[in-house]
Order: structure tokens, then C-alpha cells, then sequence
């Protein structure tokens, strides 16, 4: 959950814009596989949904991550 603000009292006078404000939501969740190798070694895939609620915080809806990770375990 957060809120943002716009204010264009900070901008150069040349500069024209809109205050503006707004909140939002958005829910996320993890969803990964790993492997690990006879020797010290370890990879992963990791993927992140994010759905969002909220006042125009985003153009769409739904963003994704993905994420690839690799580790030396001792």
C-alpha cells in the first residue's frame, strides 16, 4: 500500500504541470525452482506477479519479474 504526490511548485517556472495525488495497492507473490548439483553449486528461477490497485499508480494492471540466481554453496 502507498500513496504518491505530485507538486509543481518545485518546478522551474518555465515548466508547466498539474498537481496531483493518488494511492494504491498491489498484491505480489514468489513462485520459484532451484537445482543443485553434486558439487557446490546452485541455480534458481524466480518468478514475481504483482497485481495493482489504485489511482492510475500504473498504465496496466499487471507487471511480472523474473529473476535467475546462482549460488555457490559451501
Amino acid at each position: 500500500m502507498g500513496t504518491w504526490e505530485y507538486d509543481n511548485n518545485n518546478l522551474p517556472n518555465w515548466a508547466d504541470g498539474d498537481d496531483d495525488s493518488g494511492t494504491f495497492v498491489f498484491v505480489a507473490g514468489n513462485i520459484g525452482v532451484e537445482y543443485n548439483f553434486d558439487f557446490p553449486l546452485q541455480l534458481s528461477l524466480d518468478f514475481r506477479p504483482e497485481i495493482y490497485f489504485g489511482d492510475e499508480f500504473r498504465e496496466d494492471d499487471f507487471a511480472a519479474d523474473i529473476a535467475l540466481g546462482i549460488r555457490y554453496k559451501f
